[in-house]
């Protein structure tokens, strides 16, 4: 994320930094998708269908890196706060979602633990 918002902050093209973010994020997502091993993942050619996912977001990261942009504008200070406020919301709905067990409940996926 870091090096994300340090090409933005260089004004680099935005298509330039959309198409590494594409490429980034599907070489981590490859290498992940490697050393599952789950049985019931379809596999096409070998690779588990998720790591194929993974290939075509990177060949659409090499072309979208190809595509003409004009130079990002920085971001506006003036509204940082209100994207900072906005950003805390959305961390802490997903923690919630995505980090909450009712281990006592018996409605379908609200354990996480077995």
């Amino acid at each position: 994320g870091f090096f994300m918002i340090w090409l933005w902050f260089l004004e680099l093209p935005l298509t330039l930094i959309i198409g590494i973010f594409f490429i980034l994020t599907s070489v981590v997502r490859f290498m992940e998708e490697g050393y599952r091993g789950e049985p019931q993942t379809l596999r096409i050619f070998g690779l588990p269908i998720y790591q194929w996912i993974a290939i075509i977001s990177f060949l659409s990261g090499m072309l979208i890196i190809l595509i003409d942009s004009t130079t990002v504008v920085p971001i506006n200070y003036s509204n940082f706060n209100f994207a900072l406020i906005g950003g805390l919301v959305y961390f802490f709905i997903c923690w919630f979602a995505l980090g909450m067990d009712f281990p006592n409940s018996k409605i379908r996926f609200s354990r996480l633990s077995g």
